[in-house]
């Protein structure tokens, strides 16, 4: 009896190992995904082989934990498995009859051992459930997944958690907002062929880009006096944006300087008949290149002398380089290339005051 009940016991042994087997293998994937990963976050290249250690060790302790603790079966479990292939629990009715020598108990075994002998043991299917099989296959996707990701950190393909999270947090655009300070003119968009839109919102930028040419034109009335950040010149471009800027353009009012809304800007007054920023009604401007109130031109004049009188470069008279630059914006004013009717003004305005400026400074600094 027991040498023909081996080899039915040897299928359901085979069983109990495979679904001992597939257990382990969800824990040992686990113990893979875990490792794996935490050595890609951390950055630790030997992670990849404790990971693999500990998957081929957690294997090996699951399986004979799950085998012996659950899925080992017992004689009881053997009995069941095989009167499940058409014999009629006549193998349990056997092992609650162990024991008993009557007649009847005897005619039992003797009919138990020729049906069994007459059975086909590869009935018994070795096989798992489809929940514990789909629980395999998710598991090893996952820890897969997680040795490929520390397998192609560890070869210097991609960063690891902790460079890439970095990365993430690191801005790669800024945006760029100019503004206005208070009232008294607007700011364009400068291109190639003239000013073009008026900037209304803040400019997104990429890091070590380079921020649109903007320009910043006073109203009529008002004078263009400095951006907010300490530059002076009325076009701006900022190159190799790294931060955020946030810069406002300042004008002030042209009629005194009484009436300037800059901080601790200086403007030269103009005069009375200088209001209209019109480039017709504008007085003719003496030219700057000769000399002012009979003062000679080469230097003798003190308006030459006078530092609020020369280029930045601290050597230059301004009023020997105004009068071609103003000559020249003035005859493109005219032809009214490339400039909007309703900027004209204001800027021929803004034109005629730096020129006042230079000639009042000229003038006083002669006749002391």
């Amino acid at each position: 009896m027991k040498d023909t009940m081996k080899k039915f016991r040897r299928r359901i042994v085979r069983g109990a190992i495979l679904k001992s087997a597939l257990a382990a293998l969800i824990i040992a994937c686990g113990a893979l995904l875990v490792t794996a990963l935490a050595s890609w976050i951390a950055g630790f290249r030997a992670g990849i082989w404790l990971a693999l250690g500990l998957f081929v060790l957690s294997f090996a302790v699951s399986a004979l934990l799950f085998y012996f603790l659950k899925y080992r079966p017992s004689a009881k479990e053997v009995a069941r498995r095989i009167d499940a292939i058409g014999l009629e629990e006549r193998l349990i009715t056997m092992m609650e009859l162990e024991g008993d020598d009557s007649y009847l108990a005897k005619m039992q075994r003797a009919d138990t051992e020729r049906a069994l002998k007459t059975a086909d043991h590869t009935l018994i299917k070795v096989a798992a459930s489809v929940a514990l099989c789909v629980t395999v296959g998710v598991a090893a996707l996952f820890g897969v997944g997680a040795l490929t990701v520390d397998s192609l950190y560890v070869a210097g393909v991609i960063p690891s958690g902790v460079e890439y999270a970095a990365y993430l947090e690191a801005e790669h655009e800024f945006t760029c907002s100019y503004s206005v300070e208070k009232k008294g003119g607007k700011i364009y968009f400068l291109t190639e062929e003239g000013i073009g839109d008026e900037v209304t919102e803040a400019i997104i930028v990429a890091k070590g880009e380079s921020a649109p040419t903007v320009i910043a034109v006073p109203d009529e009335g008002y004078v263009f006096t400095g951006w907010s950040d300490g530059l002076y010149d009325p076009v701006r471009c900022d190159e190799g944006v790294k931060e955020k800027i946030r810069v406002r353009a300042k004008f002030a009012v042209a009629e005194g300087p009484d009436d300037l809304q800059d901080d601790g800007a200086q403007q030269q007054k103009p005069s009375d008949d200088d209001s209209s920023g019109d480039p017709e009604d504008t007085p003719p401007q003496d030219d700057p290149s000769q000399p002012s109130n009979g003062a000679p031109s080469n230097g003798a004049s003190g308006g030459h002398d006078n530092t609020n009188q020369q280029v930045n470069d601290g050597k230059t008279y301004y009023g020997d380089e105004y009068g071609d630059a103003y000559n020249d914006a003035m005859g493109r004013l005219g032809d009214g290339s490339n400039i909007p009717g309703d900027l004209q003004g204001g800027v021929s305005g803004y034109l005629d005051s730096i020129g006042k400026g230079g000639s009042e400074g000229g003038e006083s600094g002669g006749g002391n």
